[in-house]
């Protein structure tokens, strides 16, 4: 599919609209509306996160280390859900008070609930049966709908609201966040697909997320009208570019997977540590884009 089919439809999922604001003021600066953004993403990463690693421990890959890490990753949803709906002083922000932003909270808050009581049981020691494996991916995916729709509405209100955030940089960096989130989505995609749950559902699903990475990562690269910058800086652009050419190794991989192709165990964990790098570069770069703003 073309990236400006790829990227439309993205946003016409995403139902980004953007809508003058009444009586909602409680930003000041920059530096919190950042920080609520970052939160949102995290708490969208988390989603899949807690599948994905839910996943290895069902695949039987160091579970016990990864059980301890899917505690953290449970402990660090709560920690950010709970921080942009009440505030939290050492982040620097107060309790939300946008009605629209509330309720989004509120309903990933009822998703939370649900996959939280399984994930839990799991990092306690529970064993994961295929079936409850199945349970785990769904509400992880209704999760991600929910964390996805918060991300759009609080990039919307406060890209409107700060004046001096222009409203393209909130949404970039919302993008470039999804970015993160798909690098979890893939990684939990091919190891649901690696242990048998539901093969086809699940290569589909890859098989999109592969196509919506490439795209908006071009799109991040050159810009997108209305929507996501081209690079601002020159550092950006090459950075940006490593990142794409990063990609092309555990891409190629993925696109295997999805095809049917066998792959074997150590290059299954080599992409995984390559999906993991790319995120954290993605990670580095959204700091970039803020850095950016803050000194021009």
């Amino acid at each position: 599919m073309h990236i400006r089919n790829i990227v439309t439809s993205l946003v016409l999922a995403s139902s980004i609209t953007v809508v003058p604001l009444v009586g909602v003021a409680q930003m000041t600066d920059a530096g919190s509306a950042f920080t609520r953004i970052h939160l949102a993403g995290k708490m969208s990463k988390n989603s899949q996160m807690v599948a994905r690693i839910s996943c290895f421990i069902f695949g039987g890959v160091e579970a016990q280390a990864h059980r301890e890490l899917l505690a953290q990753s449970i402990a660090d949803f709560e920690l950010s859900r709970k921080a942009l709906f009440y505030g939290d002083a050492e982040l620097g922000i107060e309790a939300e008070r946008s009605q629209r932003i509330r309720n989004a909270l509120g309903e990933v808050g009822d998703s939370w609930q649900e996959l939280s009581e399984l994930v839990s049981a799991v990092a306690e020691g529970q064993e994961i049966s295929p079936g409850l494996m199945a349970e785990i991916d769904l509400y992880s995916e209704n999760l991600l709908d929910r964390t996805t729709a918060l991300n759009t509405r609080i990039a919307n209100v406060y890209g409107e609201e700060i004046k001096d955030v222009p409203l393209i940089l909130t949404l970039t960096l919302d993008m470039a966040g999804r970015q993160v989130t798909r690098m979890e989505r893939a990684s939990k995609e091919a190891c649901l697909i690696g242990t048998g749950i539901n093969i086809a559902a699940n290569s589909e699903n890859l098989e999109q997320e592969i196509a919506l990475f490439s795209a908006t990562l071009d799109a991040l690269i050159g810009g997108f009208p209305g929507l996501i910058m081209p690079a601002p800086t020159e550092q950006i652009r090459v950075e940006l570019e490593a990142l794409r050419a990063n990609w092309a190794a555990p891409k190629a991989a993925l696109v295997g997977l999805y095809r049917g192709e066998e792959i074997a165990v150590e290059d299954r964990q080599m992409m995984a540590a390559q999906l993991e790098g790319i995120s954290e570069n993605l990670t580095e770069l959204i700091e970039d884009y803020e850095a950016y703003h803050m000194q021009n």
